[in-house]
């Protein structure tokens, strides 16, 4: 089994969520590591904890010696197909995780809620604008998982929260005197039913993205 992982929470976590464990399968859904997930982020220690995971969707591009850090890699198929039949593959589906048997699994044992992190689609194609074959190719792609995405939240229903990350820049900052930042730490205070929801320097350190459009 995944036992002999020398990782400490935060990456045992983010391995059995997102990346899987080299030559294991081990689906996101197993029930003995959902249990041990559970037993790393909520210990009966009476304390309250919080940890931070992420994940890009479409996560990383398939690289020349093939993308071994999912479970499920980008494909290149991806390149020549719609963004509806893209939204609609058990390839997409399942990268960088299938999100259904994960709401579905973890639900048993925890609420289970989602921060959204949005960026647009100009700023978005401007990171990597060479995945996918070129910027046509990326942007389809992208559309495609908006489409899987907005799908889930549809279908499955779960509670969670959208952050707009234009409204959060230096820029968007100066001009609105900071409104758009408080308003989304209030929303996110609001969705983890945190008793304090403004933070006067939780921006301090914010740095803008140097790969914009």
């Amino acid at each position: 089994g995944y036992r002999g992982e020398k990782t400490n929470n935060g990456d045992f976590v983010w391995k059995a969520i997102f990346r899987g464990f080299r030559g294991r399968d081990i689906g996101v859904d197993d029930p003995e590591l959902v249990k041990n997930v559970v037993r790393r982020i909520c210990p009966d220690d009476g304390k309250k904890h919080v940890l931070q995971l992420s994940d890009s969707f479409p996560s990383r591009a398939l690289g020349a010696g093939g993308n071994q850090h999912y479970r499920n890699d980008r494909v290149n198929a991806w390149q020549t197909m719609t963004s509806a039949e893209i939204a609609a593959s058990g390839e997409a589906r399942n990268h960088p995780v299938n999100l259904r048997l994960f709401y579905k699994a973890y639900s048993q044992y925890a609420e289970v809620k989602f921060i959204v992190l949005h960026r647009t689609f100009v700023q978005t194609l401007a990171s990597h604008p060479g995945f996918d074959g070129g910027p046509d190719r990326h942007l389809n792609v992208l559309t495609g998982f908006m489409m899987l995405l907005s799908h889930f939240l549809e279908e499955a229903k779960p509670k969670y929260t959208l952050v707009c990350m234009n409204q959060l820049t230096n820029a968007h900052a100066l001009e609105d005197e900071g409104a758009a930042r408080r308003g989304t730490l209030s929303n996110i205070a609001e969705l983890l039913g945190w008793p304090v929801s403004e933070c006067g320097r939780c921006f301090d350190d914010w740095r803008d993205s140097s790969k914009q459009a």
